[in-house]
């Protein structure tokens, strides 16, 4: 997948909304010399490890270290614009303006994100995933919610991981890489007077079912502008 300042629109190339779209998909994926054994078996396991881009919140799991308990819970989100529910132990992270939340950022991440409206819509996010992968859009309505009008976008990307040489000192060196990975991303974006919002998620089709699960759950949780 490659940056989405390379994306266009209608003429106008992508800046930095539309980077951030898109930044936290790519920036987060697993190098491909990652722990596949432990991301095909769907296990989530372990101590919690620091630092916001390794949360992990897993149902029953620990947030920097403490134990979690509880039921879904709202967080405020884009100025008020968006209501986001998560599942217990889960908070939203914001890193560089995106606030994001995931059990497991390898596999795939939740995210909301607040730009300028002008700088980039779901044409020019769509445009700007086609240059790195595959896409086959699934849907793509529009509507009115909460005052507000959304476009709902659900695609799925294929693309081939980079091809990495890695020395293993005397064992020699390893080839990996190169192979197909598979992703879903369903999100909203909402336009809030001048603004536009993406709130959703990007997931690998190999991620734990329970993770996909809280991941499509938070989503129909979403309330937008006036929805109660």
């Amino acid at each position: 997948m490659t940056s989405a300042g390379s994306g266009k629109a209608g003429g106008r190339t992508s800046s930095s909304v539309l980077r951030a779209l898109l930044s936290i998909s790519s920036s987060l994926m697993p190098p491909p010399y990652a722990d596949a054994a432990r991301a095909r078996t769907g296990e989530i396991t372990g101590p919690c490890r620091p630092g916001p881009r390794a949360l992990r919140a897993p149902r029953g799991g620990c947030l920097d270290g403490r134990s979690v308990a509880g039921d879904w819970h709202p967080f405020d989100a884009a100025g008020g614009a968006v209501r986001v529910w998560l599942p217990p132990g889960a908070a939203l992270i914001d890193a560089d303006g995106v606030a994001w939340w995931s059990p497991d950022a390898e596999l795939g991440t939740f995210s909301v994100v607040s730009g300028d409206a002008a700088d980039g819509d779901g044409d020019a996010l769509l445009a700007a995933e086609r240059e790195g992968a595959e896409v086959d859009v699934e849907r793509d309505e529009r509507s009115e919610r909460g005052g507000l009008p959304v476009r709902r976008l659900r695609y799925r990307t294929r693309r081939e991981t980079p091809r990495v040489v890695i020395a293993r000192g005397g064992a020699g060196r390893m080839h990996v890489g190169g192979e197909i990975e598979q992703r879903l991303a369903d999100v909203l974006l909402v336009t809030a007077a001048a603004r536009l919002v993406r709130v959703g998620y990007s997931v690998r089709d190999d991620a734990p079912a329970p993770m996909r699960e809280d991941f499509a759950e938070a989503l129909e949780r979403i309330r937008l502008g006036s929805e109660s």
